[in-house]
């Protein structure tokens, strides 16, 4: 009777299949990493090729304070809140991985924006000044295709190859902007666009290592953003030389994150994985779009409605635009932007429901420390004059006027600021992989 329970235990054993158990001494895993590092791969052994398709739902929101400086009776500058910024943006991302040879993939991602609105509520009712006559403060709903997304991933180690190393990602990223360029709108208008038509290259590294439940990563990223096709937006009247910024900000990102498989079937290539992750960024200062783009592009305050010549000409009939002479510089409603840091956390679930599917879910928040919104400087003291009787240098100690310049937006006492910005990312995938 002994002999048929022991019998029975292991046929019991071997049907249920091979799970990973915390008491075994020789742990035998899937051989894939987290998403973080997982790579598609080709001409590896028994499987030739690798092709993931990705569909990926998100819904994004932003809240934001804007603040305004003004003068107190002390004779320092306080900060007053103005209005309130919101944005909601839903988002469906096609993608797929392609595997071009071991560890080595090509990427390519298309999201397609399917609303995005934004509001700029006024305290009290109040309009700023450089606010004035800039109605409705509430945009209109943009849609469309953003932007094109391709990526090279290389793993020269692999985890799943060698035990004993980590796993070791190289990641070369660009984004093409391909949709509609954004231009101020207010409301009621079409055709506003919803890309930024700014171009980026964005270098990663990342690596992680699996210790039985748990796969601690981490990661590190620089990104290069360029005006693309927006150089009209970001540098009006071209590139003239007293323009101190004319490109999107440089950003540097780091990485810290871990998966926790909590329950693994090797024999149904089935996996439960929780994956906790911090992000932090800097972002540099540069030109850029805020959440004053509609507003501020839309105003109908003479100092923004109406082009700025390049300098004080002695005659006004001087300031003419041609080749040559000093250039009529349009306001676009782009604005200088302080660096600031963005800081945050991701939680996913995870669930590898067959060897060919995986689905997932989770929630991101991110943080955007306080930061000016408008600020340029008068004068660019790092270009030089013709000559001591250049009009373009209108005053300045030092260097030339700053055809960004704009004396209702960037004088100290009138700028604007952001008093922190809090993002909602709500997400949802799924994958097939052959």
């Amino acid at each position: 009777m002994r002999a048929w329970a022991w019998l029975a235990l292991l046929v019991c054993g071997l049907c249920g299949g091979q799970r990973a158990r915390a008491d075994e001494r020789d742990l035998y895993l899937l051989e894939t990493p987290a998403t973080y590092t997982d790579v598609a791969d080709a001409a590896d052994g028994r499987d030739p090729f690798d092709l993931n398709v990705r569909v990926l739902f998100r819904r994004l929101q932003d809240r934001a304070d804007v603040r305004r400086e003004r003068p107190s009776s002390t004779g320092r500058t306080e900060l007053e809140r103005v209005g309130a910024y919101r944005m909601v943006r839903h988002e469906l991302q096609l993608g797929l991985d392609i595997g071009l040879f071991r560890d080595l993939e090509l990427s390519v991602d298309l999201p397609l924006v399917l609303s995005d609105d934004r509001r700029l509520g006024l305290v009290d009712g109040a309009l700023p000044a450089g606010l004035v006559q800039a109605s409705p403060l509430v945009s209109p709903t943009r849609s469309g295709i953003d932007m094109l997304l391709l990526s090279v991933g290389w793993a020269p180690l692999n985890q799943y190859r060698d035990p004993h190393s980590p796993t070791w990602v190289f990641r070369l990223s660009s984004r093409i902007a391909v949709g509609e360029v954004r231009h101020p709108c207010v409301a009621g208008q079409s055709d506003c666009g919803v890309s930024d038509g700014t171009h980026a290259l964005t270098f990663e590294t990342r690596m992680s290592h699996r210790f039985r439940y748990a796969e601690p990563y981490g990661g590190a990223g620089f990104t290069a953003q360029f005006r693309g096709r927006a150089a009209g937006a970001f540098a009006p009247g071209g590139d003239l030389p007293g323009y101190r910024h004319v490109n999107p900000p440089l950003i540097g990102e780091f990485v810290a994150g871990m998966a926790l498989i909590p329950w693994e079937h090797r024999g149904k290539w089935q996996r439960l994985t929780l994956d906790v992750r911090l992000n932090a960024q800097w972002v540099a200062q540069g030109r850029d779009y805020s959440p004053l783009f509609d507003a501020l592009g839309t105003s109908m305050d003479p100092t923004l409605a109406n082009p700025s010549c390049e300098g004080a000409p002695a005659d006004a009939l001087d300031c003419t635009g041609d080749p040559g002479g000093l250039r009529l510089v349009p306001f676009t409603g782009l604005t200088d932007v302080q660096a600031h840091g963005r800081l945050g956390g991701r939680v996913a679930l995870e669930l590898q429901a067959a060897r060919f599917v995986r689905f997932g879910f989770g929630g991101a928040f991110f943080y955007t420390t306080p930061h000016q919104i408008t600020g340029t400087d008068r004068c660019n003291g790092d270009a030089a004059p013709r000559d001591a009787s250049d009009p373009r240098i209108a005053g300045c100690a030092r260097g030339i006027v700053d055809p960004h310049y704009r004396v209702v937006l960037d004088t100290p006492g009138q700028r604007f600021s952001l008093g922190g910005q809090l993002r909602i990312d709500l997400f949802a995938s799924m994958r097939a992989q052959f």
